[in-house]
């Protein structure tokens, strides 16, 4: 799982896009318009959620709860066999959540999971009959 950022916003926050750390966490884009041209877009919409008066606190604590929980799915659920990128785009009202790709976009993120490996055992095979 990867964040989106920009190399501006990186600068804010004293980080470099070539630091290994950044590599492993964000997809680094140019500027704003490659960000956006990439994954803001109806396909990649994943869902949308109703934030009036979100703090910048609070907006980030939900951005984490969702990275945590999207690194988690491709980490450990999909034994890293697909790398998602999340994107967020707040207004004063709500968040647009941006997955790419988006689930049911390639073979790698089905619209569905994969089916359980802990799934109820096949029955057993009925016992021999009784002799005689």
């Amino acid at each position: 799982m990867k964040r989106t950022t920009t190399e501006d916003d990186l600068k804010k926050r004293g980080k470099h896009s070539d630091d290994p750390e950044v590599k492993k966490a964000y997809k680094v884009y140019k500027n704003d318009y490659e960000l956006r041209k990439e994954l803001v877009d109806d396909e990649n919409q994943w869902a949308d959620f109703p934030a009036p008066g979100f703090s910048q606190g609070q907006r980030n604590e939900l951005e984490f709860y969702f990275c945590g929980w999207l690194q988690y799915y491709d980490e450990i659920i999909r034994s890293n066999g697909i790398d998602h990128k999340i994107h967020f785009e707040w207004n004063d009202l709500k968040v647009v959540v941006y997955l790419y790709p988006a689930p049911g976009r390639t073979p790698l993120s089905p619209l569905t999971g994969p089916p359980s490996a802990t799934s109820d055992p096949k029955s057993p095979t009925p016992p021999p009959p009784p002799y005689p």
